[in-house]
């Protein structure tokens, strides 16, 4: 399985990514939204993505890019946030999100 991590937060990037690797699953990563997109087209199975990432492209717009890629629809793509807010969710489920992961990571 591939995942596509993007995420702003280095440490929390490459934890997760060291994480999921460890547990036998490829990761590619990006810093930022725009790269994330870029990186979408190798259709990874399933995106996990972080909402807020200034001054560039959003969680929001970089789901909104994804699914108009020829095949972006049928990847999985998951919201990271430290800020669980309603209306994001709605907004994000609306776009076509498949499900929020709250940061920080607890086990």
């Amino acid at each position: 399985m591939r995942i596509l991590i993007i995420d702003d937060d280095d440490l929390v990037r490459q934890s997760l990514a060291a994480l999921l690797e460890f547990n036998g699953l490829e990761v590619i990563a990006a810093a930022d939204g725009e790269a994330g997109v870029r990186l979408a087209a190798n259709e990874p199975d399933i995106i996990l993505c972080d909402v807020s990432m200034p001054p560039g492209m959003d969680g929001f717009a970089v789901l909104e890019a994804v699914r108009k890629q020829p095949k972006g629809l049928l990847i999985p793509f998951v919201f990271l946030t430290g800020n669980i807010d309603r209306s994001d969710q709605r907004r994000g489920m609306a776009l076509g999100a498949d499900d929020y992961i709250t940061k920080p990571f607890t086990e």
